[in-house]
């Protein structure tokens, strides 16, 4: 009795292992994104400086503990590459500034909305977006500043 306790701890160990990795790739803080990412990592000092900028911005809003939020990561990594002359792509972990839920109305994590040059809301997402889903929304928003 004891060995198979022994093998069935063994595999829940492996499984934690698997996918913690899954869920916090190349990682080294909090919110899941690489020192070195292409995405703005802002709060609440510096997000109005960002609507306020004239480009059209996607803010994601998400929290560390998330795993859809963290599943995000890789998706707004590439599209912060694929925008970057286009559209500034940002992320928000409410953790760290709950005043934002309640301004921006936030219910569910991730919350992605995007607002046009003016700083205008112009769409909202709630939960993960995919690649294609994203940069659908990314075409469309960057098509109206042109």
């Amino acid at each position: 009795m004891e060995k198979k306790n022994l093998t069935v701890f063994a595999i829940v160990i492996v499984l934690a292992v698997v996918i913690g990795i899954n869920f916090f790739p190349r990682s080294t803080n909090k919110t899941g994104f690489a020192p070195d990412t292409a995405v703005l990592l802002l709060d609440s000092e510096t997000i109005d400086d960002t609507l306020a900028n004239g480009r059209p911005t996607m803010v994601e809003f998400g929290r560390g503990g998330c795993a859809a939020c963290l599943h995000m990561v890789p998706v707004l990594e590439q599209a912060a590459l694929d925008y970057q002359s286009k559209v500034d792509i940002v992320s928000i972990n409410l953790d760290d500034s709950p005043s934002l839920s309640q301004r921006f109305q936030i219910a569910v994590t991730p919350t992605e909305i995007f607002f046009d040059a003016t700083g205008k809301e112009v769409n909202r997402m709630l939960g993960f977006l995919p690649t294609e889903e994203l940069a659908t929304r990314l075409d469309a928003l960057s098509s109206t500043d042109e």
